[in-house]
């Protein structure tokens, strides 16, 4: 566990955010009813992004048949300053929606760069890696995720002003649309299914990684991954534990600084075997 010391910040700003988002949601009739608790995380979620503290996350506390029509809706009631480069984005093959902030998103030319994507194979227990990081002469993401990204950016390259809501186009296959989230949601690591009939990695030895950030008496999962501990074990100078606490520290604390917040800072790592993980 690397813990950061609490260092200054504004979080009058950030409660602010907060507060306005549990506001839209609260005069929102289709989310009316959604629980305090939901939404306070929701709000943290989307408050995250907003400051660019984030690239994205699963709208997976809040559910609605017509994701597209809601959320849009609610972009546009918080489409001020901080939620200017903020846009729904629905996948349509996983029927998931994420909030992105594009302006992150689309900072490099290649957002899938940083990525090691990991082959999981038709047994529950294989995988390999497929992709080193920052190679060039391993093999690269999936075509599709990258024809998937590509058309994200012409869609918005096309636009006069940033639409509120976007939906990647139909028929990707749950082999990209799956390392697409890990994209979305900027894990290091992204999970390349061949199959969705079989449990992955069953009972293999995970490395968990899970950024944590405190701010006063709330505690906000900023991130959360795993890894198979092979291959941290084989690769150590890019999927071993320490090669990434540093990176995702180096990632996230000067994003944390610059909102000035009072707040704490944690990568927690723990080894888990699971009966298969969720993609």
């Amino acid at each position: 566990m690397l813990s950061i010391e609490p260092f200054d910040c504004h979080w009058q700003r950030f409660e602010a955010i907060c507060r306005h988002i549990h506001e839209q949601l609260v005069g929102m009739p289709s989310l009316r009813k959604v629980t305090s608790q939901k939404r306070g995380q929701f709000a943290m979620d989307l408050a995250c992004i907003a400051l660019s503290l984030r690239t994205g996350c699963l709208i997976d506390c809040i559910s609605t048949p017509d994701p597209t029509h809601v959320f849009a809706n609610l972009i546009t009631g918080l489409r001020v300053a901080k939620f200017g480069s903020i846009v729904h984005v629905y996948e349509p093959t996983s029927e998931q929606s994420f909030f992105v902030n594009i302006s992150m998103l689309f900072d490099k030319r290649t957002p899938y760069n940083k990525t090691a994507y990991v082959h999981l194979g038709p047994d529950p227990s294989s995988f390999s890696l497929v992709r080193r990081l920052r190679s060039l002469q391993a093999a690269g993401p999936p075509p599709d995720l990258i024809f998937a990204l590509d058309s994200l950016k012409e869609v918005l390259a096309a636009q006069t002003t940033l639409p509120c809501s976007i939906t990647i186009k139909p028929g990707l296959p749950a082999e990209s649309a799956i390392p697409l989230a890990a994209i979305l949601l900027e894990y290091p690591v992204a999970y390349i299914p061949t199959t969705l009939d079989s449990p992955f990695l069953s009972n293999v030895t995970l490395d968990v990684y899970e950024c944590v950030l405190s701010i006063g008496e709330t505690v906000h999962t900023l991130l959360k991954f795993s890894c198979p501990s092979e291959l941290g074990q084989q690769n150590s100078d890019m999927l071993g534990k320490s090669h990434l606490i540093k990176f995702l520290t180096d990632t996230y604390l000067p994003r944390i600084r610059a909102m000035t917040l009072i707040a704490t800072f944690q990568v927690l790592h723990t080894n888990q075997n699971l009966d298969r993980i969720a993609l």
